[in-house]
């Protein structure tokens, strides 16, 4: 939900952060056949991406070892407390005489007549068979044990609800094949038993019946969770129910749901709540992709996590971190400069993890920190081994947002050798677009690793990528091309074919059709491009003066060009040269000794919240401009909204051209 909050502050869906931030950034490049050691040894061992992993973005793959610790700590969170023991179940007792049940013991409770039994004397022998099984590892779809699962399946209705859960206990100990079709219906059966009932259930009953489900590892097959989760109240919830919710959202597989009376109810109760249990109710927002709405509530959860800095679990850190930087809010910007500066002091005691999630947070709200940066750096340094790939991405993507200069920063260098050795193959086959992200990121700040960029653009892996459909690729290797053409002169290898460059072209930059409907709101970048045509056409007294033309074919915004001649000391028509030139291409200003113009409108989105200095996809675009003879003329959304009227507007551009 970051893509809805991020249309209004830049554009981008839960991970797809760095999709949609860097919509109007990436770069595109191609990977050239070098004798270099690394790519040798990359194809040697065939490390050109499955087609599994390219399905997947790799910034939205959850790391398949910290996921599941999430849970672990959250579960841990809930069993350290004894407020929440009524609503978890307790497991089956281990009795030394019923885990050494003996075979003929066994055979002759399958000799009995189930059929024939109580529902009570039903489950005190299928328990008995249930440790028996547990002890050898038996799966309940074996043909012996059919007609008890038949037996059972008849009686479900007629089971209290205390034996209902008792039923399920003892399942979760069951060695299950779910995809068995006499099991199957067995548990649909069971789900639709609990399903009726779950009207006459409290709250607490509830939850107790949704841990007993997920305990019996069929969760998949519950239309019960589903339902339970959907339709549950919220607001008869007390704070050990909101957190326990929280955490079933989290373990359980996402169902369709609003969370705005789940966050009204946490609002309610924040301060009942530990900052652990906060962490808890993170980790379900995170996974909903909801961001927090209520100011209030944001606001607290910084000053609780401030007041906790340093007894908080790197794990509920992260979690709260990851949902604050979801939901930044331009009218509290200050309040999460004031995080950023404390969180300084957290830093020694953090895991490369969490500093990631801090990093990432800086990148996200585009609150600029250097001492916080500096620091995290300088873990990195020293333990960048242990890092990820997709963790020296993000690393890489805070440091192109905040226009780290690769002169002055040593990390990009570290950074090119981390990701080069051989060690890194089996991760880089997993997850190759951390890889092209990393070298986007280093080419954007104009930083050209050469033996990671030949080996992203090599044809073999470009096809591979997108499994030979170009329709799979991104606007990164478009933005990596022009970042070759327009800087690296030198570069040796392979660039995209001129085919793929034109489509490209097509779906994300200068070619790019996009009508505008009816009903379509006008955009800040267009109200503004639209004001400053407007007064420059008044101030020059020429509409043909002011050219409004896409002089970068990466980008597909628009720019204002004006071209001033020192000779005659007037603005004359830009068009007349420009439009000589095919469109899609790069229109590079003509060496004619006239000063060429162009406004780069500065929107929110592109500038740093705090200190108001352009982002990196800005500097890219203004250090484009310059390299193809542009003076570029940055116009801060801020500053032009400050100066209000028209005739201020028209002095302040006015000053900016006599310059």
């Amino acid at each position: 939900m970051f893509a809805e909050r991020l249309s209004r502050l830049i554009n981008c869906k839960e991970w797809n952060v760095l999709r949609k931030l860097d919509s109007a950034v990436r770069c595109n490049s191609h990977y050239s056949r070098q004798d270099n050691a690394f790519c040798k040894f990359l194809y040697k061992k065939q490390i050109l991406l499955n087609n599994n992993c390219l399905k997947q973005w790799h910034t939205t793959t959850a790391n398949i070892t910290y996921l599941p610790q999430e849970n672990i700590y959250a579960r841990s969170i809930l069993d350290s407390s004894e407020a929440y023991s009524h609503c978890f179940a307790t497991p089956l007792p281990s009795k030394k005489e019923l885990t050494d049940l003996k075979l003929d013991k066994v055979n002759s409770l399958m000799e009995k007549s189930w059929i024939s039994m109580k529902n009570e004397e039903i489950l005190k022998n299928f328990e008995l068979l249930t440790y028996y099984a547990s002890q050898n590892s038996e799966s309940l779809k074996l043909p012996k044990y059919s007609g008890i699962v038949e037996v059972i399946t008849n009686r479900l209705s007629s089971f209290s609800d205390q034996e209902l859960q008792h039923l399920l206990k003892c399942l979760g100990l069951w060695d299950k094949r779910p995809s068995d079709p006499a099991l199957r219906n067995f548990w649909q059966a069971l789900d639709a038993e609990c399903v009726r009932r779950l009207a006459n259930w409290s709250i607490d009953e509830i939850f107790l019946m949704n841990d007993l489900w997920f305990k019996s590892r069929c969760p998949r097959f519950s239309n019960f969770i589903t339902k339970s989760l959907t339709q549950v109240n919220t607001y008869k919830m007390t704070p050990t129910n909101l957190v326990q919710y929280a955490y079933l959202l989290k373990i359980n597989n996402k169902v369709l749901l609003d969370l705005s009376s789940f966050e009204h109810n946490v609002e309610k109760c924040i301060h009942q709540l530990s900052i652990e249990e906060l962490g808890v109710i993170s980790m379900a927002f995170f996974k909903y992709e909801a961001i927090i709405k209520s100011k209030y509530l944001l606001i607290t959860l910084m000053q609780k996590l401030q007041q906790n800095l340093h007894t908080v679990s790197d794990i509920s850190l992260s979690a709260i971190l990851k949902i604050l930087r979801n939901s930044i809010d331009l009218q509290i910007v200050e309040q999460f400069d004031i995080l950023q500066q404390a969180l300084v002091s957290r830093i020694p005691q953090c895991t490369l993890l969490s500093l990631t999630h801090i990093a990432h947070m800086q990148a996200r709200t585009l609150i600029y920190n250097d001492e916080l940066t500096s620091l995290i750096l300088k873990r990195y340094k020293q333990e960048i081994k242990e890092a990820r790939l997709k963790d020296i991405e993000r690393i890489l993507f805070t440091l192109y947002i905040f226009n780290y200069n690769p002169k002055t920063t040593n990390f990009y260098v570290a950074a090119q050798n981390e990701l080069s050795r051989p060690e890194r193959a089996d991760e880089i086959n997993q997850f190759p677009k951390s890889l092209i992200y990393s070298v986007l990121y280093m080419l954007q700040v104009n930083y050209y690793p050469e033996n990671l960029l030949k080996f992203v653009m090599e044809p073999r892996f470009l096809n591979k990528l997108c499994d030979n459909n170009i329709h799979k690729l991104d606007r990164e290797y478009l933005v990596l091309d022009y970042c070759i053409e327009l800087e690296h002169p030198e570069y040796v290898g392979p660039r995209l074919r001129k085919d793929i460059n034109h489509f490209l072209l097509k779906r994300f930059g200068s070619l790019r059709k996009t009508p505008m409907s009816e009903n379509q709101r006008v955009n800040q970048y267009s109200k503004i491009m639209t004001d400053v045509v407007h007064i420059c056409r008044n101030l020059l007294g020429s509409e043909s003066a002011v050219h409004v033309d896409t002089l970068l074919p990466h980008f597909s915004r628009t720019d204002v060009i004006l071209c001033y001649d020192p000779l005659t000391k007037t603005f004359v028509s830009a068009r007349d040269e420009l439009s000589k030139i095919p469109v899609g291409s790069i229109k590079c200003a003509p060496k004619d000794g006239k000063k060429w113009y162009v406004f780069v409108i500065g929107v929110h989105n592109t500038m740093t919240r705090n200190t108001l200095e352009p982002t990196g996809i800005l500097m890219v675009q203004l250090r484009h401009l310059k390299k193809i003879g542009y003076i570029p003329i940055l116009i801060p959304y801020l500053q032009w909204q400050s100066l209000g009227s028209e005739r201020l507007k028209s002095q302040f551009i006015k000053q900016i051209l006599s310059q």
